[in-house]
């Protein structure tokens, strides 16, 4: 049965791996990707199978209100939430809080409501609403918020750090991390955008019955199979 999926995220490092990976599925026939500004066939790098692709420009924090016309594109075999963002790209605490909680939990309700029966979305490790740490801390919030709302089928992915946005940063350690992963514990092991995309994609083919918790030491170690 052919599926239509809602991305969200689609521009950033890991919607994008996902949405190359979306295209060649035959399971899924239409894919809509919200996003701010629709970005061209050279910036994602898909030409075969972009007839698949439909881009609604959105402004997100209105997706809340009743009257908003992207609502009705929640009406969808599967949701799938790949937004983040860091306190220095976003400016402020309470603009990550909204990236990395509010809006998904807005998409995830009008999802529910419109009878959306599976919802996928990036979480970090360490995910907890009681931590004192603020990200860990909103990302457990949000891990709440989504298991309030009862999906038949939700898939949490929990990575510890993604490699190409890792490697950014300065210290020894992180490069270290990248460059020689294998001298790492498998639960705290960076892991690439594209094995990311992979398990989101094969979660994605094979719902679970409830909820689906994918650690950093699966995304690690385990190969999947997304045929």
């Amino acid at each position: 049965m052919a599926m239509k999926v809602v991305l969200l995220g689609s521009t950033g490092l890991l919607g994008k791996c996902l949405l190359r990976l979306l295209v060649q599925l035959e399971q899924v026939d239409e894919i809509c990707c919200l996003v701010k500004s629709e970005p061209s066939a050279l910036e994602t790098g898909i030409y075969e199978g972009a007839r698949k692709i439909r881009y609604v420009l959105t402004d997100f924090e209105q997706i809340k209100n009743k009257d908003c016309e992207v609502r009705k594109e929640f009406n969808a075999d599967a949701v799938v939430c790949c937004l983040g963002t860091s306190r220095k790209m976003a400016g402020s605490r309470e603009k990550q809080r909204l990236v990395e909680m509010q809006i998904p939990l807005t998409c995830a309700a009008v999802a529910r409501g419109s009878g959306c029966g599976h919802f996928l979305v990036v979480s970090s490790m360490g995910a907890n609403a009681g931590s004192p740490w603020f990200y860990n801390k909103v990302k457990g919030m949000m891990e709440e918020g989504l298991s309030m709302m009862m999906f038949p089928s939700l898939t949490i992915v929990r990575p510890a750090f993604v490699q190409r946005l890792f490697f950014k940063q300065s210290s020894l350690l992180s490069k270290l991390l990248v460059l020689h992963p294998e001298l790492f514990p498998a639960h705290f092991r960076p892991v690439s955008p594209e094995i990311i995309a992979v398990h989101l994609a094969s979660s994605l083919l094979k719902p679970p019955k409830g909820t689906r918790i994918i650690y950093n030491r699966v995304l690690a170690t385990v190969p999947v199979d997304i045929k």
